[in-house]
């Protein structure tokens, strides 16, 4: 094996062990896990959940999905010791969030009555313009959801539809052009409201 050859394969391995480092500090770990049991409102179990998993400071480090057990509880692996908040949702469900620790047994979880909001934009549609979204309570708390816990993601088309925990809540749309709008929405468990916008 020639020089070149020698200093490529030392070069690739120190990337590959250096890689490698960087994934595992952001790692999810079973031996850090926190035991929820989760429930709808009328006190039947899902069959599964997701979660995201954010640091104190809301900044994320991963996501996590896996099904109930027979006993009726998860385990959501976390980075490491520490506090941190998790975002917990069963699948096309409205999101809830809390603070937890590793290994801690945080007992019932009830997930919130869902409603959907959905959004009409059919005017953006046909200029081709895409837009963002921010949600918040009356109290401008912002909503974050499992799916949208990593980024503020661009939406695109004649519609959208977002599930939401029952209760009043505040739109604000940003098109690509700069244009805003916002809306406020009522959201009643198992019905869907529909918002035009413009």
């Amino acid at each position: 094996m020639n020089l070149v050859a020698s200093l490529s394969r030392c070069l690739a391995l120190m990337i590959v062990v250096t890689l490698g480092s960087l994934a595992s500090g952001r790692a999810l770990s079973q031996d850090n896990a926190v035991t929820l049991r989760p429930e709808r409102p009328d006190g039947t179990a899902p069959q599964q959940i997701e979660a995201a998993i954010l640091d104190e400071h809301g900044e994320f480090w991963g996501a996590w999905s896996g099904a109930v057990s027979d006993r009726r509880t998860v385990r959501i692996p976390l980075p490491a010791l520490g506090r941190w908040r998790l975002l917990v949702a069963e699948p096309a469900g409205a999101t809830v969030e809390m603070t937890v620790t590793p290994n801690q047994d945080f007992g019932l979880l009830t997930l919130p009555r869902t409603g959907v909001v959905r959004l009409e934009t059919p005017e953006l549609a046909q200029q081709r313009l895409s837009f963002m979204l921010e949600l918040r309570d009356l109290s401008g708390q912002p909503y974050r959801s499992v799916e949208t816990a990593d980024r503020k993601p661009l939406y695109r088309g004649e519609s959208v539809e977002i599930p939401l925990p029952e209760g009043a809540w505040v739109i604000d749309l940003e098109a690509a052009d700069g244009r805003r709008w916002q809306r406020a929405v009522l959201i009643s468990e198992g019905r869907e409201e529909t918002l035009k916008i413009p």
